[in-house]
């Protein structure tokens, strides 16, 4: 499962939050991840506040702080069919704090009763430490999984898969004597 690192670009609301932060305000927190289809160059778009075209939200699902990133992730399901170009990410306050969009890319899309499941890092490589954490709503998916997570299941697995091997073996030997 790889978590995609999009360049977000961060809207001046986003800045003043994090200024806020940095003397005395209160630590930003990212709750919903806002879809939508346009796509563009965030950076040419001053005091953008909402996306261009929003189709979706949902609240962020799972989060993991990992070395210098921000990873998150979300469950987008439902009857809509849409393609995605823009991916928003907004504070518990509703206000948009970063974009992440490119001019002509399509970034995903989620059919008609199916499901698109971003899962991305947000760098924090120029924000102030511990400025920006996650609000989850409802209990954490864990759909972003830790590489040793991964591999322990996938020992579990195919022990248990040989286990049941050996069990078939003698049944069958059982049933033929």
């Amino acid at each position: 499962m790889d978590i995609q690192l999009y360049n977000f670009y961060i809207t001046p609301t986003g800045e003043n939050l994090l200024l806020n932060e940095s003397f005395g305000g209160s630590q930003v927190k990212l709750s919903h991840i806002h879809l939508g289809t346009a796509s563009y160059d965030p950076s040419s778009r001053t005091n953008q506040t909402s996306l261009i075209s929003e189709v979706d939200v949902k609240p962020i699902q799972d989060f993991a702080k990992v070395d210098n990133t921000l990873q998150m992730a979300a469950i987008f399901d439902g009857s809509g069919e849409y393609n995605v170009g823009e991916i928003g990410l907004f504070t518990d306050t509703g206000k948009l704090f970063a974009v992440h969009s490119q001019q002509g890319k399509l970034l995903g899309s989620k059919a008609a009763g199916g499901r698109f499941m971003p899962r991305f890092g947000l760098a924090l490589d120029q924000i102030p430490k511990d400025s920006i954490t996650v609000n989850l709503v409802g209990d954490n998916l864990n759909l972003i999984i830790t590489p040793e997570l991964a591999l322990m299941t996938l020992a579990q697995v195919r022990n248990s898969r040989l286990i049941m091997n050996g069990i078939n073996r003698d049944i069958s030997q059982f049933l033929a004597n």
